[in-house]
């Protein structure tokens, strides 16, 4: 994979070892474990041998309000959030990215989603929401096929600086 050239978006812990967070946001097993794959390839990537920190949230949580809202304080932390779908966007998931997102700092980040086939309309449609939500708040946007191709904002010739 290669990434957008933005300074490295995880922290540095008080022994020197680089951290990224990422928070996986996904519908079931399959996209679960789809998630999980490419948040280990994305730190994998960085060529830092980084500690990575995964939160799992099951969108399924969020038709709850409370437990949403835990999630958007999740969301807001995380250097990446990885949203794995079949081939949709839930509406409650909607509602839950467009709340974390006015909040989030409009500092260095990435939100990467994954669909099952990115050519299905549902899938178009949420691909460009999710990356208007992702210029919205600062991050970069990177799209993954569920083959493991990924279109980096456009970008395939940028990567990440660490």
């Amino acid at each position: 994979m290669k990434r957008p050239i933005i300074p490295f978006p995880g922290g540095v812990d008080e022994g020197g070892e680089t951290t990224l967070n990422a928070l996986l946001v996904y519908e079931d097993i399959e996209t679960g474990l789809r998630a999980k794959d490419t948040a280990e390839d994305f730190a994998e990537d960085t060529g830092k041998g980084c500690r990575l920190e995964l939160t799992l949230w099951n969108t399924r949580l969020f038709d709850d309000y409370a437990l949403a809202s835990l999630g958007e304080e999740e969301a807001i932390d995380a250097d990446i959030v990885i949203v794995s779908v079949h081939n949709s966007l839930a509406p409650r998931l909607h509602s839950w990215i467009h709340r974390w997102m006015r909040r989030r700092p409009r500092e260095n980040g990435a939100l990467i989603a994954t669909f099952d086939d990115p050519a299905d309309s549902a899938a178009r449609r949420d691909r460009a929401y999710l990356e208007f939500a992702a210029r919205c708040a600062g991050m970069d946007f990177i799209f993954q096929h569920s083959d493991g191709e990924d279109d980096a904002a456009e970008s395939p010739d940028l990567f990440w600086v660490v």
